[in-house]
């Protein structure tokens, strides 16, 4: 996707044309340079459509600090350190592993966030937008080919469908990492892409090369047991890639227990920024059985556990109505319930 797609993405809200801030997609970064938009403030009366979809909104922006971030963002630092320095082939990169929902892409994205505001004084003169860290998108055929096309278009980086090879798109993008101030590329989610044979070959080969040849820091993120990772056969070009690689892996987060922990933070800190209609009181979120609920029903993957709670708070601010375990079970993953916890009965219009 480039930047001008991006900013075509919109909604009509009381007539007028509003766009969704999205503080994970690195195209909006320059939107929240120093801090994220003000949120909407609480209103008397009846809630219409259009203001409940502004707090949805704002909810579904919410970022939310994960244990894993220092750690994640700690090898991305030392990553980058290490690379200005490093000579041709000599460059490392940071591979970020798990299991799906686990927050691999929000832990990285959240640390290129911070990376971005540390480097925003220092863009270079003339660059708008500034994008320092590449979002590495699929774009068109071929999967080594198809990568880079997809790092270029979200530089808007001219190219040709027709004759442009890998080769000329890697030396494209090369050309530009210094007058763009480019420090780093993410390539998301690895685990998605379904390759097999030449084309692991083939990738992993473009892989090596951007890690051995650009001057800047290659993170990617993956799901364990993805071939071009950690499979049987994978091939040279991937142990050459690994042997140069960090490896951060992410696990689910310990069951809430008597005294708050790790997954009791997470959730305090989620419910801490949500913002409703009708104020802090139409939240009910902060009970022990509710945290039990979220971590059995998510497998403790933090993830899964926040998208619940923003679908959730998306059906009370539509609906009118408490934030509590009610809308949780009404939103509750298509997985049989791992509980037997009561809901209590809701209170229709929230409190006032």
């Amino acid at each position: 996707m480039t930047r001008t797609e991006h900013l075509s993405l919109s909604e009509d809200l009381d007539g007028a044309v509003e766009r969704v801030l999205e503080p994970q997609c690195p195209l909006d970064w320059g939107l929240m340079a120093s801090a994220a938009p003000p949120p909407p403030q609480p209103v008397t009366g009846s809630v219409a459509d259009s203001v409940a979809r502004r707090f949805i909104q704002h909810n579904h922006a919410v970022l939310v600090e994960l244990p894993d971030l220092v750690m994640v963002a700690r090898a991305i630092d030392r990553a980058v350190l290490y690379n200005r320095h490093a000579p041709p082939g000599g460059r490392r990169c940071v591979i970020v592993l798990g299991p799906s929902h686990i927050g691999k892409s929000f832990a990285v994205l959240q640390a290129l966030l911070a990376d971005y505001r540390r480097l925003l004084p220092t863009a270079p003169p003339g660059v708008d937008p500034y994008l320092p860290w590449t979002w590495g998108l699929m774009d068109g055929e071929g999967l080594g080919r198809a990568m880079l096309a997809g790092i270029c278009g979200f530089h808007s980086i001219p190219q040709s469908r027709t004759t442009d090879t890998t080769s000329t798109l890697l030396q494209r993008y090369r050309s530009l990492i210094g007058p763009l101030g480019i420090v780093g590329v993410h390539i998301d989610d690895l685990g998605s892409m379904n390759v097999h044979g030449n084309q692991i070959i083939d990738l992993a080969g473009v892989l090596k090369a951007m890690v051995t040849s650009l001057p800047l820091t290659v993170v990617l993120t993956a799901i364990p047991g993805t071939p071009l990772i950690d499979g049987h056969n994978a091939p040279s070009a991937t142990q050459q890639l690994l042997t140069r690689a960090t490896i951060v892996h992410l696990k689910p987060l310990p069951a809430p227990a008597g005294v708050p922990g790790a997954w009791e933070r997470m959730m305090y800190d989620l419910i801490g920024k949500l913002v409703m209609p009708r104020g802090a009181r139409q939240i009910q979120l902060n009970r022990r059985r509710v945290n039990t609920l979220l971590y059995e029903r998510t497998a403790g993957l933090p993830g899964s556990a926040i998208v619940w709670v923003k679908e959730a708070a998306a059906l009370a601010a539509m609906t009118d109505s408490t934030l509590g375990l009610e809308t949780l079970l009404a939103t509750a993953p298509t997985s049989p319930p791992a509980t037997t916890v009561a809901p209590a009965n809701p209170r229709r219009g929230g409190p006032r």
